[in-house]
């Protein structure tokens, strides 16, 4: 998780990864990385009101079969 600030808008990221072996496939493994951003702006005033919110999202997955 990181947090930064730069001028008026505050950015929060999480990312987290994993890996794990499916059991329906011999010798597969499944692996995905996920990043979540929000980005807060304040507009530079201290009316909540004008405050804008972005949330986004990413998804990378990759499969690879094992042996055979």
């Amino acid at each position: 998780m990181s947090v930064d600030r730069s001028g008026n808008s505050t950015t929060v990221q999480f990312s987290a990864a994993n890996a794990a072996a499916r059991s329906d496939v011999s010798g597969a493994a499944l692996a995905s990385t996920n990043t979540w951003t929000a980005v807060v702006d304040s507009k530079g005033t201290t009316d909540e009101n004008d405050d804008t919110m972005t949330i986004s999202s990413s998804s990378v997955s990759a499969s690879a079969g094992l042996g055979a």
